[in-house]
């Protein structure tokens, strides 16, 4: 374009700036979601193992036990009332997630699988607990802080954008880690406008940290903690 102004012309050039490929997103309210939906969970892990530890307190397995109640008809009383719970409660948060504006863009059975993955390993992890106390009060409140621990250690894999991915699979052994480490990479999927097309099926292998990562590892974990249980149950079978 030439603008001429008096006796002076000047000569100017308009050139379209490039622009970056990738728009920076804000990680820190995923970073909370993920830390929350992970708190959410802890009271079922806290009633949980307060009636398995007061019933083992108070000789209460034992005693079924000499009248014929067999281990796993024990274990599958608490396992099956509690996996129908966690399961209503995730088909609720999976609803919730997917029809609202915090994972408008994500399939429904993506975040189902994740919910209802660590909901199941949360009762496995109680269980494995059980055995390594006798006080019912404080086996929930050590289980409580754990469930906290191991969710807040997954932000380094968001918070760090080099996280080696070998570590990522170790920390997905501890499943609050795993669920969170979920929870974020849902998150960190869809804000970005017209780039992103949420959780499903068909993006789980696409990102850094693959979201196939944490619903195979959660799945792991589920029969990790249920065969630690059945050992240290009869390792440790109390007094």
């Amino acid at each position: 374009m030439i603008v001429h102004h008096g006796a002076m012309a000047l000569n100017l050039k308009a050139v379209m700036m490039g622009q970056p490929g990738s728009v920076e997103v804000e990680k820190f309210p995923h970073v909370l979601i993920s830390i929350y939906l992970v708190l959410a969970f802890t009271p079922f892990v806290t009633f949980l193992i307060v009636n398995v530890a007061a019933e083992k307190e108070h000789h209460l397995k034992d005693t079924m036990t000499m009248m014929g109640l067999y281990d796993t008809a024990f274990w599958l009383s608490w396992g099956l009332l509690y996996a129908a719970l966690v399961t209503a409660m995730s088909v609720l948060m999976a609803v919730i997630a997917t029809y609202s504006s915090l994972f408008p863009k994500s399939d429904f059975l993506v975040i189902f699988f994740l919910i209802v993955l660590y909901g199941i390993s949360s009762i496995f992890f109680s269980f494995m607990l059980t055995p390594l106390f006798k006080k019912p009060k404080f086996a929930s409140t050590v289980g409580s802080m754990l469930t906290v621990v191991f969710g807040c250690m997954s932000l380094f894999t968001v918070l760090l954008p080099d996280f080696p991915q070998l570590l990522v699979w170790l920390l997905c052994l501890l499943s609050p880690s795993a669920f969170s480490m979920g929870i974020a990479q849902v998150g960190l999927r869809f804000p970005v406008k017209d780039v992103n097309d949420g959780a499903v099926f068909s993006s789980l292998t696409n990102g850094p940290h693959p979201l196939y990562v944490p619903l195979l590892m959660l799945a792991l974990d589920c029969v990790l903690y249920l065969l630690l249980a059945i050992y240290l149950d009869q390792v440790l079978p109390g007094e």
